[in-house]
């Protein structure tokens, strides 16, 4: 087996709010806390050969149960952050329906890219980072299943680095918090093996 497995961090409070977290710091909820050593109970015989994590705390503090079951320190980069949005970060939807209004909200849900929020990071810095941290776990890849824990805006344009696929594809994915998604290595070419795969947190409520 020669894969690489995204996962997207627990869930926090600021998700079940549905606040924008972008770059703010928010640490894992009860929820987040309990996914995670579950995450970490599901891959406990997985063969993980590496661990590379966006710096925050929500996305280590994911990590940490499974690389404490595989003795495996994990590497921390920044360059897995998630999208930083600007004036936008801990706002609800309704927070900015409320003061930018609703026509402003509607274009950025439809297309963020050419629509982002005031102060957001630039797409193009945002693909030049995840492009460079997926680069370098590629160029270690060895037998064995390789993580990389963080965040759903940063993880879908990550995935689609690792396939080749054009990142425009990003916003028509979706991952849940501590979902996994596998692209193996084993063939000639990279195969999307499952996407957003939450079936070990049990039947969704």
């Amino acid at each position: 087996m020669r894969g690489i497995w995204f996962v997207r961090h627990g869930a926090t409070d600021w998700n079940r709010d549905h606040r924008l977290q972008g770059q703010t710091d928010i640490a894992l909820s009860a929820e987040g806390l309990a996914q995670a050593e579950t995450l970490a109970l599901t891959l406990a015989e997985c063969p993980v050969a590496s661990i590379t994590c966006s710096d925050l705390q929500r996305a280590v503090r994911t990590a940490r149960p499974i690389a404490r079951l595989h003795g495996i320190e994990p590497f921390l980069t920044p360059d897995l952050r998630e999208v930083c949005l600007g004036d936008w970060e801990g706002l609800t939807p309704d927070d900015i329906r409320a003061r930018w209004g609703e026509a402003v909200l509607s274009a950025y849900q439809g297309d963020p890219t050419t629509n982002p929020p005031p102060g957001a990071e630039e797409r193009s810095e945002v693909e030049q980072r995840v492009s460079r941290a997926i680069t370098a776990v590629l160029e270690d890849l060895t037998d064995g299943v390789h993580l990389v824990v963080g965040h759903g805006g940063t993880l879908r344009t990550a995935i689609c680095c690792a396939i080749g696929a054009p990142t425009e594809l990003a916003r028509r994915m979706w991952l849940d918090n501590a979902s996994i998604t596998r692209v193996d290595f084993g063939s000639r070419l990279p195969r999307l093996i499952s996407l957003n795969d939450t079936s070990h947190l049990g039947p969704k409520r």
